[in-house]
This record gives C-alpha cells, structure tokens and sequence, in this order.
C-alpha cells in the first residue's frame, strides 16, 4: 500500500519525534552530511543551535537509525536503513505489541476490518496467507 508523503511524515514523526524526524528527512534525501550541513537543511524558520541537532544526531546513532564516521574533528552521518525500511520496521513492531497483548482478539479484529475494506481487500488478505503456507 503508497502512502502519500504527508502521511508518511506524520507517522515517522509520531514514532520518533519532531526534531529526529526532520533531521532523518534530510539525511535520507541526502545522506553523508556533517551536523553542520543538517542544521543548515532544516526545513523552516526556526534555527535550530549546531549543539541541540549533534545530541539529536548522536541519539540517532545510539538508537541504530543513523551510522557515522569522523571527518577531520566532526563527524559524517548517514541512515542505517531507508525510510521505508524505517517504516517496515516500525508496522512489524506495533503489529507484534498488539498480537503479544492481545493475541486472538487482535486476529479477529483485524480480519474484520479487512472485511470492512470489501472484497478486494479480503482477496488481498487470502493472496498473502497462501504465499506464506
């Protein structure tokens, strides 16, 4: 399923935050940056200071979302996954959260909701059971 880019925004900015998401948003469109390149490429009017985006960056980093290597005294940072990797990842997550809490039920809510979809949705549903079997 394509998510318009707006969408997909929203939902990588819930999981992570305003600042993370901007500062992923740049590096996927343009990956290899030094913080001070980043900062620059911030989207709106605010300015963010060069040291509040390099702790967001290195958090990143301890999070596994970006790599790095130095570069004289400053270090490179790219992303350790695409964004729709980032986006898999995050939808196997919640959807292991909601079957390991709610087990059954979230079965049988979800195969209803399919329904709800029609029957092409319910087509789509049975065409991807029969491919894992």
């Amino acid at each position: 399923m394509k998510r318009n880019k707006d969408a997909t925004g929203a939902i990588i900015e819930r999981h992570l935050g305003s600042l993370e998401a901007q500062i992923m948003r740049v590096l996927w469109d343009q990956p290899r940056l030094p913080v001070r390149s980043v900062v620059e490429l911030l989207p709106g009017r605010r300015v963010r200071a060069y040291t509040t985006v390099m702790t967001v960056m290195n958090r990143l980093f301890e999070k596994g979302l970006l790599q790095r290597e130095a570069a004289g005294r400053a270090h490179v940072y790219w992303p350790a996954m695409t964004e729709a990797e980032f986006l898999d990842s995050i939808s196997r997550k919640m959807v292991r959260t909601v079957l390991a809490e709610f087990g059954d039920v979230a079965l049988t809510h979800f195969v209803g909701e399919v329904r709800q979809g029609g029957p092409v949705s319910v087509a789509k549903l049975r065409k991807l059971i029969s491919e894992e079997s």
